[in-house]
């Protein structure tokens, strides 16, 4: 992360057209689990962890059978806040640096040196990063320089950001002592914008202007959850940042709650 931002330049159209010929060739080396569902009234002892180890043990010889392709990685998203994820941990799904590690030593030669990983002086074989790599460089990583970098990365990945709608979130990270992040991202193309952390002994509320202020929401509508409906937060996309918003009411602002209903009750919305 140097300060070289030459690397972070945007592609002509010959390296664009690479990149998408490059995406277009790994895009179908990755599958996606959506969702996995059991129905009550069948149950078998762990009838769901083995389905999903068998299914993944034949996956990608049934896919080079219908599909003419293997597949290299399969994917899918648990939210940890609803669910454990039991089934895909104990059938063998990666998660947290000691599956990473692990995955990374079963990597090939020719994929360890695509990948830039080090050369052991002695051996000179590339050697994947251990656990305790995979936890100490991220938590040495310049956060501020990541996050000048990670838009700059895709904007040279995905093309500059035309998102019309942004949305303003706040999340507790698990294991992280407290710690909560407000972050912002677009609404249609799920790209991630920036965060911030909320200050000791404070909320989202403050720490979301801060977030605002370093943006650009010229010309776009933000969109808040009910925590944020304040005077202030709707001073700062406006006023200070050209932009427009998207507040929820509820229940717990008596006087605003009741202007909304007095204001639809005699002039509802629009269809269009």
């Amino acid at each position: 992360m140097g300060k070289d931002k030459s690397r972070f330049r945007c592609p002509d159209a010959v390296e664009q057209k690479i990149l998408d010929e490059q995406r277009g060739r790994r895009l179908p080396l990755l599958a996606n689990n959506a969702r996995l569902l059991g129905l009550p009234g069948r149950e078998a002892p762990n009838l769901m962890s083995r389905f999903m180890s068998g299914m993944l043990g034949r996956l990608s010889a049934d896919w080079q059978e219908s599909w003419g392709h293997p597949v290299a990685v399969e994917e899918t998203f648990v939210d940890p806040i609803l669910c454990q994820g039991t089934c895909y941990k104990v059938s063998g799904w990666m998660h947290g640096q000691r599956d990473l590690a692990a995955f990374g030593r079963a990597l090939s030669r020719a994929q360890m040196r695509a990948l830039k990983f080090r050369m052991v002086p002695r051996s000179r074989q590339r050697e994947a990063p251990g656990e305790t790599t995979l936890m100490r460089v991220p938590a040495g990583v310049d956060a501020a320089q990541v996050e000048r970098a990670l838009p700059l990365w895709q904007d040279q990945m995905l093309g500059a950001a035309q998102d019309p709608l942004i949305a303003v979130d706040g999340k507790k990270l698990r294991h992280a002592g407290g710690t909560e992040l407000v972050s912002t991202f677009g609404v249609k193309s799920g790209r991630w914008m920036g965060s911030v952390c909320t200050a000791t002994k404070s909320n989202e509320i403050p720490a979301a202007r801060e977030l605002l202020a370093k943006i650009d929401v010229n010309g776009e509508t933000v969109v808040f959850d009910a925590l944020h409906t304040q005077r202030e937060t709707a001073r700062t996309v406006v006023i200070e940042g050209g932009g427009d918003y998207v507040f929820t009411v509820k229940g717990n602002q008596q006087d605003l709650d009741k202007e909304v209903d007095r204001l639809l009750e005699g002039q509802p919305f629009s269809p269009s």
